[in-house]
């Protein structure tokens, strides 16, 4: 992940952001995912990088997102994405960091 990717995932991130309060990205997952990046034994894998507030249990009544910084392989080349999915996991419970939708420790 180059400089200029970066400057680019964080701007992405705070244009999602919008008036949220928390479960959003800043720039400590987005460094998170370059250092995951620079891995060798992660190439060809899809990586997930959640924000740090984590989950809310499927029991919590209104609707939660949390923003995520993904980088997935589409014919062979690298591609990053800062998205946003429900935040609801049973009891609130999940891995913050994902490779191939299983969870990585850093």
């Amino acid at each position: 992940m180059t400089k200029k990717e970066i400057n680019k995932m964080i701007k992405a991130a705070k244009e999602m952001k919008g008036k949220r309060r928390n479960r959003f990205i800043d720039e400590s997952e987005i460094n998170i995912m370059a250092k995951l990046d620079r891995k060798r034994s992660l190439n060809g894998k899809t990586i997930r990088v959640y924000s740090k507030d984590g989950f809310v249990a499927n029991s919590y009544k209104y609707r939660a997102d949390i923003d995520a910084i993904e980088r997935t392989y589409i014919d062979n080349k690298k591609v990053f994405a800062v998205i946003q999915v429900g935040a609801k996991r049973s009891h609130g419970g999940g891995a913050l960091v994902t490779v191939n939708s299983r969870a990585y420790d850093i």
